[in-house]
């Protein structure tokens, strides 16, 4: 369980004291049962509708929920844009196969995993901004390119992504347990130790270079991945950013299969 759903329970507990004072009241005669809580979740982004769908999981029907949101639309960025008759995700829609609050809130939701096509890869380099190395889609002749441009670069990344991911994952276990944390600070140093904080500190391409990391695959591997994902350079990024964006290097991305279906949106968005 989360630390916000901690919170949330909490907040219903509260409210749900309040409603047993306007129970029957013997002497006054009232009739009226207890009242349901009432909760109020200002805002409807992905953390609102979230919290939205979650609390009424765990609680069921024994409160009230409203959810407030100014624009005509649950989920946020999280949502469609129609271009000549068809619909379009907007927002982030590629999901990585650890994340385990999309992969909870996708079954919440009745939706279906829909893996990432196979399709070619383009390698870029900034730099002369051309395509030094495109896929083949023969998958020996494929590695040959890729050992001849960038050597055992890809897997040494990797391992530095996996590694990474094994301490992130203990995001989890500490919201399991209820954990909360006063500063971002601390909450990384119960997931990944020093290691984590020092990363916040120094620059994306200073710790792939600590990692034995060199060009063209720096620039061309992570260089382009923060320019795409963020409009940022290696040099002005943390390194925790980075290796958390990194992570869509790793095979086994998915996707919403309903994302651009308007009425399995229209069906979320009743849930909420």
């Amino acid at each position: 369980m989360t630390t916000g759903r901690y919170i949330i329970l909490l907040c219903y507990f509260a409210t749900l004291a309040i409603s047993v004072n306007h129970s029957k009241d013997p002497k006054s005669g009232n009739e009226d049962g207890p009242l349901n809580p009432k909760i109020a979740i200002v805002g409807g982004g992905i953390g609102g509708s979230a919290a939205a769908v979650f609390l009424r999981s765990i609680i069921g029907e024994k409160i009230d929920i409203t959810l407030y949101e100014k624009e005509d639309h649950t989920c946020g960025r999280l949502g469609l844009l129609e271009v000549n008759g068809k619909y379009y995700n907007t927002g982030g829609c590629v999901v990585h196969p650890r994340n385990m609050h999309m992969q909870n809130l996708t079954k919440l939701a009745g939706f279906h995993h829909d893996e990432d096509g196979d399709g070619k890869m383009y390698f870029y380099d900034p730099a002369s901004k051309t395509f030094p190395l495109k896929q083949t889609g023969f998958d020996i002749l494929d590695t040959m390119l890729v050992l001849w441009r960038y050597g055992l670069g890809p897997l040494r990344l990797n391992w530095a992504v996996e590694a990474m991911l094994k301490d992130f994952d203990n995001i989890y276990k500490l919201q399991e347990q209820g954990r909360a944390f006063d500063t971002v600070e601390e909450m990384l140093h119960a997931m990944g130790g020093e290691e984590f904080v020092r990363m916040l500190k120094i620059p994306l391409r200073d710790y792939l270079e600590e990692r034995a990391l060199k060009d063209p695959l720096i620039s061309e591997f992570a260089g382009v991945a923060m320019a795409v994902n963020y409009g940022q350079n290696i040099q002005d990024m943390q390194a925790f950013v980075g290796m958390v964006s990194m992570a869509g290097i790793q095979p086994g991305l998915w996707r919403i299969k309903e994302g651009g279906d308007y009425d399995k949106h229209v069906e979320f968005e009743a849930k909420v």
